[in-house]
């Protein structure tokens, strides 16, 4: 049988302690040449995820954010997959760089129609 794509973890799994080996990073280099995809899953954060492992462009995809946030490295586009409220400041805090779409300024008594303008306008 013949594989594909690889679906990864970052911690524990490619880093330890936060730190990638060079010889880990060499194979998903061997893994990209050999014409398969890869693709980096992980509970954090995606801007945290830039500042510890910058080398992501040897993804393909980076589902980050337990399943939130899918990053495309090679053209730097992120797509929100799942807006979970928790509370308004959450809320207005993680969708503000998407909500460009909406044509209301985030206050909390209209949250719910700017939830669904703003999934609507990701989602395009």
């Amino acid at each position: 049988m013949r594989y594909f794509v690889l679906a990864t973890d970052y911690d524990g799994t490619l880093a330890t302690d936060g730190h990638v080996h060079d010889a880990t990073k060499d194979t998903l280099k061997r893994l990209r040449t050999s014409g398969r995809k890869s693709i980096l899953v992980t509970g954090r954060e995606l801007d945290d995820l830039q500042r510890t492992f910058p080398e992501l462009d040897l993804f393909d995809y980076v589902v980050a954010e337990n399943g939130a946030v899918l990053y495309s490295p090679a053209i730097k586009q992120e797509k929100l997959l799942v807006v979970c409220v928790i509370n308004f400041g959450e809320y207005k805090k993680r969708t503000a760089k998407y909500a460009k779409g909406a044509k209301e300024e985030i206050r909390e008594e209209n949250t719910p129609k700017l939830l669904t303008q703003t999934t609507r306008y990701i989602a395009t």
